[in-house]
């Protein structure tokens, strides 16, 4: 497959922000396409980065909407949906984290994304998981992790943020009345989002979980995001125990 980016968007200081599947392309000159297999799985013989927008199969937007939108460049988004159009070319291009950005509708624009409703049947939206890397794998760690002996009791696994605080539930909300305010008052183009505090709906149902006698919970409950820890999370035990 073809694809066609064009390099004047592309942004170092946001490197969190490109489209998942141009990190593999967008690399130093010295990167082999050995390293671009082991690291993320796929190689030139897949796709074909070329010049132009006229000779790809697809053309991407190189940078998320939530980048465009932050840095004010979305005319630069704008624009380039405009020339693959009038060349007939599809535009791929994500939406990133949990609160997606308002977008009008282009008919030859796809939206991955990670979050939204599927009530809202915005056309070309389509849901996309976050990418992250296998840490048993890359650790080499199988035989540790993955020798687990079979149990007629079913095991079920959880370690994250899961806040039962009724207090932490009203800021939580609070939050996101805010947030919508924002959006309605045209301050934000952060899509409105219904009022819910997930940490709390979370434990509240790993608490159903935990007084089912049929399975065998094994939870690690945090009240901060990876248990507060915002330095050396890899080597953290915190990672060891997720």
């Amino acid at each position: 497959m073809k694809l066609y980016f064009p390099h004047n968007h592309y942004d170092v200081q946001y490197r969190r922000q490109v489209f998942p599947l141009l990190k593999a392309f967008i690399k130093e000159k010295d990167f082999t396409d050995a390293e671009r297999i082991l690291v993320y799985g796929v190689s030139n013989q897949d796709f074909l980065i070329v010049d132009t927008l006229d000779a790809s199969d697809v053309v991407i937007l190189p940078m998320s909407w939530n980048y465009y939108v932050r840095t004010k460049k979305i005319f630069l988004a704008y624009e380039l949906i405009d020339k693959a159009e009038q060349a007939g070319k599809l535009v791929w291009s994500i939406n990133n984290g949990d609160f997606g950005i308002k977008l009008p509708y282009f008919k030859n624009l796809v939206v991955f994304r990670q979050s939204g409703y599927v009530s809202n049947n915005q056309l070309g939206h389509t849901g996309f998981p976050s990418i992250i890397n296998d840490y048993v794998k890359k650790n080499k760690i199988e035989d540790t992790f993955l020798n687990s002996k079979y149990s007629i009791q079913p095991i079920v696994g959880f370690c994250g943020l899961a806040n039962g605080s009724i207090l932490n539930s009203a800021k939580d909300k609070l939050k996101q009345v805010l947030r919508n305010l924002r959006y309605e008052l045209g301050y934000s183009a952060i899509e409105p989002q219904r009022v819910l505090s997930t940490n709390y709906l979370r434990a509240s149902l790993l608490k159903r979980l935990e007084s089912n006698k049929a399975v065998n919970p094994l939870f690690i409950k945090r009240k901060q995001y990876r248990a507060g820890i915002t330095k050396n999370k890899e080597v953290h035990k915190t990672t060891i125990e997720f």
